[in-house]
């Protein structure tokens, strides 16, 4: 089969979107995004399309193919197409099919990105990093190599741009695509773990722990609770004592701002010194990150006060029945937290890391 690499930039979203779906179909993590879901992703992660490419078919198209595009489409979107808005069923033809990549990788770009590297204790600086959005194959297309092929077109074309950093991360258990990785010299920086919890069984846990709990009460005369606006959003998390260990790419300071709109965020004070901030995604109850002040009183401290109020306080801003936490590190105090409190390990992935 006859294929070619192109940059992404110019392929109408829409077709993109397509393949993302259809490649992402059967992952183990499910992924199901609208259109408008998938538009936000790509803000969120500061994807940069004429950063990323994709693998196209360079010949002509055989009704088998045009047949698997169409059903795969129509069990994954039944609903109404966004093309033709007057049938069930999205049609396409061979030019059509020609614009939706069978491989791609979609790449994030940020300058003065900086990692936590586990094993050596240390954060990484890059001025100038990539992070892989989403490296996927069509099922149709898959043991051809194009993953392969696409990560070597992209360091190549990375290091003529003075890109001194590539940052992805991999389930934990994906030994396939760890070891294509580490082929390419990547290195593990840390260990990311994913969990989730019912909302409601959360609450419960939460006004539980903070009813019996005899500190409670004198603390929260001492305490402000304040929702922050994007520009004392910005402001905040500036406190280096507060954000001593780097947060990973998605739930990034940088990943917040992106889609302010869309989060709440809240600081917790103590005579008017930030003691806490945290930050939800209100559509889908993922919580971006808790972070508590290093330096607070022992007090502060004791049976995780202020996370749990932190906690508690944001989650009454999504309307989401699940409660998500991704990518925490083990330097984190905030896995032993949500452990306590019954959160459940789903998955666990690796960051790793290539010095360009």
């Amino acid at each position: 089969m006859k294929t070619k690499i192109l940059s992404l930039e110019k392929i109408p979203l829409i077709y993109l979107y397509y393949s993302f779906i259809i490649a992402f179909s059967d992952y183990e993590i499910k992924v199901k995004l609208t259109f408008k879901s998938f538009k936000n992703l790509l803000k969120t992660r500061d994807v940069k399309l004429s950063l990323s490419y994709g693998v196209f078919i360079d010949q002509k198209i055989d009704k088998e193919t045009l047949n698997y595009f169409e059903n795969q489409l129509a069990i994954l979107l039944p609903e109404k197409s966004i093309i033709n808005k007057d049938k069930n069923r999205i049609r396409l033809n061979e030019k059509k099919i020609k614009k939706i990549p069978i491989s791609f990788i979609l790449c994030g770009f940020r300058k003065n990105f900086s990692i936590y590297c586990e094993k050596e204790d240390k954060i990484l600086k890059f001025k100038k990093a990539l992070y892989d959005s989403g490296t996927a194959t069509l099922p149709f297309y898959r043991g051809k190599g194009f993953s392969k092929s696409l990560l070597k077109y992209i360091i190549q074309n990375s290091r003529k741009k003075n890109i001194d950093g590539f940052i992805l991360e991999v389930l934990q258990n994906n030994d396939k695509a760890k070891n294509l990785y580490l082929s390419f010299g990547f290195n593990i920086s840390r260990k990311f773990f994913c969990y989730r919890a019912e909302k409601i069984n959360l609450v419960n846990t939460l006004n539980e722990n903070l009813k019996n709990n005899l500190e409670i009460n004198n603390l929260s005369k001492k305490i402000k609770i304040k929702k922050l606006t994007l520009a004392n959003f910005i402001k905040y998390t500036k406190d280096k004592e507060i954000f001593l260990k780097t947060i990973s790419w998605q739930n990034s300071i940088e990943s917040v701002k992106n889609i302010f709109k869309k989060i709440t965020s809240i600081a917790i004070f103590y005579e008017k010194k930030l003691i806490a901030i945290g930050a939800i995604e209100n559509f889908n109850g993922d919580i971006k990150f808790l972070a508590i002040n290093n330096n607070i009183n022992e007090e502060f401290k004791k049976n995780n006060l202020i996370e749990s109020i932190l906690l508690l306080e944001l989650i009454k801003y999504t309307n989401n029945k699940n409660i998500s936490f991704l990518n925490i590190d083990n330097s984190m105090a905030t896995k032993t937290f949500l452990e306590k409190i019954n959160f459940i390990n789903f998955i666990n992935q690796y960051e790793m890391f290539l010095n360009l």
